[in-house]
């Protein structure tokens, strides 16, 4: 899947994110909004990753979401 479909359909792909992130909480997910940035900005935020290891785990999830 790519960004753009992912920001397409945010509202279908909310509660996965939430369920492989925890710890994002609602409000997080409202401000994603299917926002690449904001995902990673957040990532960084709740599980103290570097915006590297944030990138590439957002990647790697939404490539998870095409099967």
């Amino acid at each position: 899947m790519k960004w753009q479909e992912v920001q397409t359909h945010w509202d279908d792909i909310e509660e996965r994110v939430h369920a492989h992130w925890g710890r994002l909480t609602d409000s997080d997910l409202r401000e994603i909004d299917g926002e690449r940035s904001e995902l990673v900005s957040r990532l960084q935020q709740r599980y103290k990753l570097d915006r590297k290891q944030a990138e590439k785990e957002a990647e790697e999830f939404i490539m998870t979401l095409g099967n």
